[in-house]
């Protein structure tokens, strides 16, 4: 996925604005992605490339957010979402939703064209979990832990996957959408 953003990024011209509902981390732009489309349009934005990585899982309306990229981008322009699949709760309590690929076609069905990738395999999964134990004070979640860092040494970064009857447990999955022209 970094790799994807880096080319599709060093292909364009365009500048990097961070858009973020949290204060905290600083943004370019405050606001709520369900209303980034009212948001843009006041500022007189409207991009070609809207990315939005593990945030439908916290908004209260995914759907909604997903049509508000949709009207902010320009014809063609591409949104670009990740979306966790087999994580546990986190970011308690604003972790809502969980998405199959179904939901996320259904979804996104406002676009000219989806594709949804596999982000891991099987063993990423069982990693991702193992290595949850970074949160649990039990001595049994710090030795499968352990057991998961010693395996995320020795395997490479998960992969994204097209084929998603092959992965249906995976880390998350990764949604590229195109708007019509």
């Amino acid at each position: 996925m970094d790799d994807y953003l880096r080319l599709r990024l060093s292909k364009s011209s365009a500048k990097l604005i961070t858009f973020d509902i949290d204060p905290s981390h600083q943004p370019d732009i405050l606001g709520d992605i369900q209303h980034v489309d009212l948001t843009l349009a006041d500022l007189g934005v409207q991009p070609e490339l809207i990315v939005a990585l593990e945030v439908l899982e916290h908004v209260g309306d995914p759907e909604k957010s997903i049509v508000s990229c949709h009207t902010a981008l320009r014809s063609g322009g591409i949104f670009i979402f990740s979306t966790p699949w087999i994580i546990p709760i986190h970011d308690k309590p604003n972790d809502f939703w969980r998405f199959t690929p179904h939901a996320l076609k259904k979804m996104s069905n406002c676009f000219k064209s989806v594709s949804i990738y596999a982000r891991g395999s099987y063993f990423d999964s069982v990693i991702a979990l193992l290595l949850r134990g970074l949160f649990v004070s039990r001595l049994e979640a710090k030795i499968l832990m352990t057991m998961g860092i010693l395996l995320s040494i020795s395997k490479p970064k998960p992969r994204l996957y097209p084929e998603l009857e092959a992965h249906e447990s995976t880390i998350g999955y990764v949604t590229v959408c195109t708007k019509g022209i």
